[in-house]
């Protein structure tokens, strides 16, 4: 499936297990995608990457 088929589908959230994956690609941060899960704005980014938002 497609981002915008989530959208239209799984009323606008993407997978848990397709946000990391998703912000790899992007760089749209887990909290972007999902705040639900993740409420933080550097909740689920490797630690490494943090400084980079």
């Amino acid at each position: 499936m497609t981002i915008s088929n989530w959208k239209k589908r799984r009323n606008g959230r993407v997978p848990v297990d397709r946000v990391l994956a998703i912000y790899e690609l992007t760089g749209i941060t887990p909290h972007e995608l999902r705040p639900d899960i993740y409420p933080n704005p550097t909740d689920g980014i490797p630690a490494n990457k943090q400084n980079t938002i």
